[in-house]
């Protein structure tokens, strides 16, 4: 039986390289989405630290004017911060997206060329299964055939009966 050979393995193997490297960008992409939230987290607590510094001095009843507007301009700094690295999360966020995508399409490309492949692996596998059959049935017929030839040519079974007799009147 001769081995199975896909035709197109070649280009089976290809996408499945092209997939592994879209997992890696996609992994890439996720860490670095992932390291940009964290600053924005990062972010976030420095501004509700401060602003929680400038209510405990608020409360304390110290109006100290240079503290309060150095405070003041620390959270506007903080602010602007904040809405940049919004824009970088939503950028990175944009590429894991894409990124994704791109992992899905290689996903499917290759599991279509999987699945031709199985289906061509069943349909050999169909044909190997009838020329196997027809193997058998051949050498049965012929097994038949000459089973035939020894019959037709052996003789018949009244002499064969009336010369093994022993009184030769052909009876047992």
């Amino acid at each position: 039986m001769p081995r199975f050979a896909f035709r197109l393995q070649s280009v089976l193997d290809f996408r499945h390289q092209v997939e592994v490297r879209a997992k890696v960008a996609f992994g890439e992409a996720e860490g670095a989405r992932f390291k940009e939230e964290a600053t924005l987290r990062g972010l976030h607590e420095d501004e509700a630290r401060t602003v929680e510094h400038l209510e405990v001095i608020q409360g304390e009843g110290i109006l100290d004017m240079g503290n309060l507007q150095l405070g003041l301009r620390f959270l506007d700094v903080l602010k602007v911060q904040v809405d940049r690295q919004v824009q970088v999360v939503d950028r990175a966020r944009t590429r894991v997206d894409a990124r994704r995508q791109e992992l899905v399409e290689a996903m499917k490309s290759r599991k279509a060329l999987e699945k031709l492949k199985e289906k061509q692996l069943a349909e050999y596998r169909r044909v190997e299964q009838q020329r196997e059959l027809k193997q058998v049935d051949e050498m049965a017929v012929m097994r038949h055939g000459l089973e035939g030839r020894r019959l037709l040519s052996a003789p018949p079974v009244a002499a064969v009966l009336s010369a093994g007799a022993p009184g030769g009147a052909g009876t047992w």
